[in-house]
């Protein structure tokens, strides 16, 4: 693995051996974040006030592109060492707010050009797609907020890959994963959350007079009860019911979930969907990569995989 840094002006500076680094990929929210450790020299210092980027690859691929929020320099028994520390680019709309507006029959292309080329994201092309209806961007909300809301009325994820790209994916989208009986498992560990789960939302618009209720019918077989009633200003039954459907889903995606920590790299990406059994849990079945932590330290290069059950 080798690290570089770029400046403002697209100066690219190629870091001194790693020593360490910590890479966490969510592909979203909560942002993805690096930590990277070298040695330090004095020459280095006015580079790296200059530098807002830093980007890591191996064998010529990048592992990761993203935002540097801190650096810093520590002389100590090790020598004096560099620790560069940020976020991936969904920083980027994370910490930009958007202007209060309201579209009246958006595109996802216009949606994008507002929010992340102001914000300097770059992302993958995508064949056009419209929302229904009137869209709003509430006041205080974020470029993120603005891009996300939009796409998951139609029925899409944002996400960022590996060098820092914005796309917008399908729930159907992304590769398809086998883990039998992983080699190299340090640790596992599954869990099963009941608390906080939502059984029943019922959407209102009470000047209109209208409401919507959707059920959390695997959930309600399961015995499980947490009803919610939310007021919205929503202009139809249908953006209601997107409302409810999203409260409940937000609720339960991790609620089955499971943590594995594999010996070396494993190639996983969030978004994935990993085939996976391990009998000493007594678990198989087929999850969702929600997030990756690739680390080298003192112990070696690991992997920690972040999973939920779909």
């Amino acid at each position: 693995m080798t690290g570089r840094v770029e400046t403002a002006g697209g100066k690219v500076y190629e870091l001194p051996a790693l020593l360490e680094w910590r890479l966490r990929r969510t592909g979203g929210v909560p942002c993805d974040s690096f930590r990277a450790r070298c040695l330090y020299s004095a020459e280095m210092g006015e580079v790296l006030k200059a530098a807002c980027r830093f980007a890591a690859t191996e064998n010529g691929v990048t592992r990761f592109r993203g935002v540097i929020d801190e650096w810093s320099a520590v002389c100590g028994a090790e020598g004096t060492v560099l620790t560069v520390e940020g976020r991936g680019m969904a920083a980027l709309l994370l910490d930009n707010e958007a202007e209060a507006v309201t579209y009246q029959r958006a595109a996802l292309s216009e949606i994008l050009k507002d929010h992340a080329a102001a914000c300097g994201v770059a992302w993958e092309p995508r064949g056009e797609v419209y929302g229904t209806g009137e869209y709003a961007v509430a006041s205080g909300s974020s470029r993120w907020k603005a891009i996300e809301g939009f796409a998951r009325r139609c029925g899409l994820t944002p996400y960022f890959t590996r060098e820092g790209v914005l796309c917008l994916r399908g729930t159907a989208e992304g590769r398809r994963l086998v883990l039998e009986e992983p080699e190299g498992v340090i640790e596992a560990s599954y869990r099963d959350r009941r608390y906080g789960v939502l059984s029943e939302v019922t959407a209102v618009n009470r000047a209109k007079k209208l409401r919507q209720t959707v059920r959390n019918e695997t959930f309600l077989a399961r015995g499980g009860s947490c009803r919610r009633v939310v007021y919205v200003p929503s202009r139809s039954v249908n953006e209601l019911r997107y409302t409810g459907r999203y409260q409940i889903e937000k609720s339960a995606e991790d609620a089955r979930g499971l943590t594995v920590t594999l010996a070396g790299s494993v190639d996983a990406e969030p978004t994935d969907r990993v085939e996976l059994s391990l009998a000493r849990l007594g678990v198989r079945g087929t999850f969702r990569v929600s997030e990756t932590l690739h680390t080298l330290s003192a112990r070696g290069e690991t992997t920690e995989l972040t999973l939920w059950e779909v």
